[in-house]
């Protein structure tokens, strides 16, 4: 027990403040630029900073005309991310309780996800447990496994790919989607019988190169057209591909669960061809050893959740197949 004890020596000199300002240095790369956010004289910062590097026996940055962190800096700042991100959560989950919320859970999740399964998850939550607090942000999946890195996500909601071996995270599958064409509701491609030939008559918004959903997207219509249209517009923004197809006559490329919710407002229709080997299973994602029973509920919640129906789904050997 003493030796457990004499390997965290280094940690009881620390503060906050040590934290603070290693992470403001990094960011600013100079210890004058620093001072000046935090009103500090440049000794008082690296007199912080001394202290700190003598705290953890080495040199935290390399010294230049810009600072820049060294190896030893590098594994500390995850440190110091994930340190004041446990802080922060336990400043919200007291905050919480002095505002008479009982708990307090931070939900990270992809759009579709963030449409289609989370919202009825939730009202089961909150009804389990009266009082509590869900904070849920929708965005990129790495930004989320990221921020999740820094405890300041409890779950990430996102794709089982290969982002999940190289994660750390344990995982749950929770839900299967896929990719799907949609189109606004009025567009041309609706008007007659929906072919692969007729696609490339049209102009498109795809997501940029290298992602999964164009990967896809491209291998299908190789393999039924053996020509890729080339799109007009790249984006990944949903806001942006609504916008769009709502002025003009684009085709683009949704979650199938997503485009059932837009589809159910009236404002998409899905186009009735199906892409080749489309299925993407659909995870949780969370630390092991720092989950509680809040976490692994809304897992078993999500799980639960019965699938939307499927909108624009072609029968079997009907508009999926190529043209003759």
């Amino acid at each position: 027990m003493s030796g457990q004890l004499e390997a965290f020596t280094w940690a009881r000199r620390l503060k906050m403040r040590h934290l603070e300002i290693f992470l403001l240095l990094d960011e600013t790369s100079s210890i004058t630029a620093t001072s000046e956010v935090l009103h500090l004289t440049q000794p008082a910062v690296s007199h912080w900073l001394s202290d700190l590097e003598d705290a953890v026996g080495m040199k935290l940055f390399v010294r230049g005309r810009k600072l820049r962190l060294a190896p030893m800096g590098v594994a500390f700042k995850n440190y110091a991310l994930r340190t004041l991100g446990e802080v922060k959560r336990a400043g919200l989950e007291f905050e919480a309780i002095r505002s008479g919320l009982s708990r307090r859970i931070r939900i990270g999740s992809i759009l579709s996800i963030g449409i289609h399964l989370l919202p009825g998850a939730i009202e089961s939550m909150r009804r389990q447990y009266p009082g509590i607090q869900l904070e849920v942000d929708v965005g990129n999946f790495d930004a989320l496994l990221e921020r999740m890195g820094r405890r300041e996500l409890d779950i990430v909601l996102g794709p089982l790919d290969g982002r999940a071996s190289t994660s750390g995270y344990a995982s749950a599958l929770v839900d299967r989607d896929e990719t799907v064409i949609v189109a606004s509701t009025d567009h041309l491609i609706h008007r007659s019988r929906a072919t692969w030939r007729r696609l490339l008559e049209h102009t498109w918004i795809l997501p940029p190169r290298g992602t999964l959903v164009r990967s896809t997207f491209e291998h299908s219509v190789l393999q039924k057209q053996g020509t890729i249209p080339q799109p007009a517009i790249e984006t990944s923004s949903l806001p942006t591909q609504l916008a769009l197809m709502e002025r003009g006559d684009y085709l683009a490329l949704l979650h199938r669960s997503t485009a059932a919710y837009y589809q159910k407002l009236g404002l998409l229709k899905v186009v009735p061809l199906r892409l080749i080997g489309n299925a993407v299973p659909l995870a949780a994602f969370w630390e092991e050893n720092h989950a509680d029973v809040l976490v692994q509920d809304l897992i078993r919640m999500l799980k639960r959740r019965p699938h939307m129906g499927h909108p624009g789904r072609p029968e079997d050997g009907g508009h999926d197949a190529a043209d003759a």
